[in-house]
């Protein structure tokens, strides 16, 4: 063989080597790239089933691996939604037997008439729904068969709804290594205020406030009251009791949901800018 041909086959054969080797590396990339997520969503009506399919399906189509965990706390949730083949869905019956009758009444009143939070009527359906939350969140925690297979699967994320804290516990239990945090909506309240969002009352209506950002004097003093009730009230009987309800089902030394809070990587909202109420977060 000439010197001439030597080196030919010399540099077709480093060229081959090379063009595997990138060709290794392109397919090492794109699974690099995409991360197997995991969604906690709740079944408690279209409309929250839906946003998680927007989000669940943008997510697929990405080139993620994702698995929607439909948290079923309600007996006959309505079934309406279906998602698109490239979305995992796994249905997990957290139900202590409330069924959606059961709700639709306060609903109708709360939406459509004039009850106030404070009216005793309010109050028990609202002690209703959070009962059905907090079973749920103890159900979740006694299905050790689930359990075991959310701690298997070793997500690389999840996504967690805002409605009340278990599925942040539950994120912590199984060792998912990060999560966001999911509103439906704007930014709510306590979200805002556990992650340190400034949110100053006298520009800031609580949620639930009829008001905008422009208020008099009576009306900032309403906001006030409200942003610090509710910011004492909502740890309260929602954090403290799932902290709880995790140490006395998972860990004794469970830590405080709150200080797992505080850790939150990032909060998704689905709202549009110009609507929402300038915080003080929009001039960082």
């Amino acid at each position: 063989m000439t010197l001439k041909e030597q080196i030919l086959e010399f540099c077709s054969h480093l060229y081959s080597n090379t063009m595997r080797s990138l060709l290794y590396g392109l397919v090492l990339l794109t699974v690099c790239s995409s991360y197997k997520i995991v969604i906690f969503a709740p079944d408690i009506s279209n409309s929250q089933v839906g946003w998680n399919k927007r989000v669940a399906e943008a997510l697929a189509q990405a080139g993620h691996d994702v698995t929607v965990i439909l948290v079923q706390t309600m007996e006959d949730a309505e079934k309406d939604v279906q998602f698109s083949k490239d979305v995992k869905v796994h249905a997990l019956n957290a139900s202590s037997g409330i069924t959606r009758s059961d709700m639709e009444d306060f609903q109708k009143k709360a939406v459509f008439g004039d009850l106030a939070l404070w009216n005793l009527e309010a109050r028990k359906h609202m002690d209703l729904f959070m009962g059905m939350l907090f079973d749920g969140c103890k159900l979740t925690l006694q299905n050790k068969e689930f359990m075991q297979w959310l701690t298997d699967q070793k997500f690389d994320l999840a996504f967690v709804h805002m409605y009340h804290t278990c599925p942040i516990g539950l994120v912590h239990a199984s060792k998912i290594p990060s999560w966001i945090w999911l509103n439906s909506g704007q930014l709510m309240d306590n979200v805002a205020n556990a992650i340190g969002v400034p949110t100053p009352p006298s520009y800031v209506p609580p949620l639930m406030m009829e008001s905008s950002d422009e208020m008099d004097f009576v009306q900032r003093t309403k906001s006030f009251i409200g942003h610090t009730l509710y910011n004492l009230i909502w740890p309260w009987i929602v954090v403290n009791k799932e902290t709880q309800i995790f140490r006395e089902h998972w860990d004794p030394e469970f830590p405080d949901i709150m200080d797992l809070i505080k850790k939150c990587p990032l909060v998704s909202m689905n709202f549009y800018r110009t609507f929402e109420i300038r915080r003080t977060l929009w001039a960082v």
